[in-house]
């Protein structure tokens, strides 16, 4: 749905919530899971991030929003049944409307690594004040500023997306400066006015209608 109550027309969600205490690192562990993992790392990185961050931050939440895909990449059932069991991830599975997974989200997190357009999901959340955490990837990249609204990071990178979580765990603050400045880029960059008038110019039919 577009996101008419806030102001603009612009689903997976893993949003990270209020920190809580640190725990042990087992980096040993974490070593030969990402080694065991490397074939189906993408599918993997949800996890293998919730299980590292909840060590160190056992409060933090991970929520993951969307449908079942039947492209033999994407996450299956039986796994995201295993995660919700381990209780390193909760799902939401798919919403008709996001804004009430956003809005109980502290940080937006798309950890993709597909060459895309700019996914609806981040501007969703932009629209929401919420910082972003995505790939340095075409699409996710044109949304998000590092180091103004979030975060980008390289592409398959567990270690990369664990490390950005963290600077908001650590600094809540953080989170707060940071939606704000999504919610400004959002209106400066994608408010549906002004992308409808850049388009209509492009296309020679706004001029057009006032010659």
């Amino acid at each position: 749905k577009a996101l008419e109550k806030y102001g603009l027309a612009i689903g997976a969600l893993a949003g990270v919530a209020t920190p809580g205490s640190a725990g042990q690192y087992a980096k040993g562990v974490r070593a030969v899971e990402k080694v065991l993992d490397t074939a189906k790392s993408s599918r993997a990185i949800p996890r293998l991030t919730a299980r590292q961050i909840k060590q160190h931050y056992p409060e933090a939440r991970f929520r993951l929003v969307g449908w079942i895909d039947e492209n033999p990449d994407a996450i299956s059932e039986q796994e995201l049944a295993t995660w919700q069991k381990e209780g390193i991830i909760e799902y939401l599975g798919k919403l008709d409307d996001v804004r009430p997974a956003i809005d109980d989200t502290t940080v937006f997190v798309l950890p993709s690594y597909y060459r895309e357009g700019t996914p609806r999901t981040i501007l969703e959340a932009m629209a929401m004040g919420r910082p972003v955490i995505t790939t340095n990837a075409p699409g996710c990249k044109e949304a998000v500023i590092d180091g103004y609204n979030g975060f980008l990071i390289p592409v398959k990178s567990v270690d990369s997306v664990v490390s950005a979580i963290k600077r908001f765990l650590d600094d809540p603050e953080l989170a707060t400066i940071m939606g704000n400045h999504s919610r400004k880029f959002a209106e400066e960059k994608y408010d549906v006015n002004k992308v409808n008038a850049i388009m209509l110019e492009e296309m020679g039919i706004f001029r057009k209608t006032h010659d």
